[in-house]
């Protein structure tokens, strides 16, 4: 063991570091027929540990705050030596209650396993297993917890299967993994040219349709004085850099954008050209 406490009342555990290692199974922090105990605050690592912190015949314990590192080898033989009531299970878990070990809380917690339950729980009742970060090889968070008697208190757990892919995160009401990958969310731009849609393109015929619009309106505006030749081609080059402006805002590709004012050049061009003409004449 790392550290046992047996037929033992009142004591308090904080602010340790364990690190151990071992082929054989064995405790990191072992609580024997104890009661009324405050375990917080601890960093414990282990490899080979079948159970980080075992309570056998324990009640009424806190276990708080604690940070448990589980990696161990099921398959090993237990360790030999004396007789003993409390033989370690030969289970790979981060905390174990067993035999009696009764009205125990155990909450804000840490627990990191590759074994299959981050907490484990056999032949106890009245248990509180409340706002922990678990994490085992068949699931996170309430998950993570194995109850054997069905009759203890479990709730707010969170956290993820040991080993599944950090980059996907858990949806809280369906279960379901949301991925994240860089995509836009739609804007609603109504009545409004170059908007885009939710993978960033832009909707052309949008633009297309109140181009050809504008740019009808405009030419039906200049055809109606002959003494204004010029007005109609300065009012369509008016209503293109209008679009250009609006369809640059709403995310329209910059290439569209360029035509647009090459456009405008030409239009005013031709329009400088009627009103020398008229000059001439």
């Amino acid at each position: 063991y790392g550290l046992t406490l047996e037929i033992s009342q009142g004591a308090k555990v904080k602010d340790n570091t364990l690190n151990l290692t071992g082929r054989a199974g064995i405790y990191a922090v072992e609580l024997y027929s104890a009661w009324s105990n405050d375990i917080s605050y601890n960093q414990i690592y282990a490899n080979g540990s079948f159970s980080e912190v075992g309570l056998y015949g324990s009640s009424g314990n806190n276990i708080t705050h604690n940070t448990i590192h589980s990696f161990g080898d099921g398959i090993n033989d237990p360790a030999q030596g004396p007789e003993h009531p409390d033989s370690v299970t030969l289970i790979n878990t981060g905390i174990l209650l067993e035999k009696g070990s009764n009205g125990n809380i155990i909450s804000d917690n840490t627990i990191i396993t590759d074994g299959d339950n981050a907490i484990t729980i056999d032949g106890s009742v009245g248990n509180t297993i409340a706002n922990n970060e678990l994490s085992s090889s068949k699931g996170g968070g309430n998950a993570a917890v194995k109850d054997n008697t069905g009759m203890n208190h479990i709730s707010g757990n969170t956290g993820s299967r040991y080993g599944s892919n950090s980059d996907d995160s858990s949806n809280g009401n369906s279960g379901s993994p949301i991925h994240t990958n860089g995509t836009s969310s739609q804007s609603s731009n109504s009545g409004s040219s170059g908007s885009s849609d939710s993978t960033g393109a832009s909707s052309f015929g949008n633009v297309n349709t109140n181009f050809n619009a504008n740019a009808q309106s405009s030419a039906n505006d200049g055809a109606g004085d002959a003494g204004e030749a010029g007005d109609g081609s300065d009012l369509i080059a008016s209503e293109l850099e209008e679009v250009a402006s609006k369809s640059l805002a709403g995310g329209v590709f910059v290439p569209v954008v360029a035509l647009l004012l090459i456009l405008v050049f030409c239009f005013s061009f031709l329009g400088a050209k009627d009103e020398d003409d008229d000059e001439e004449e």
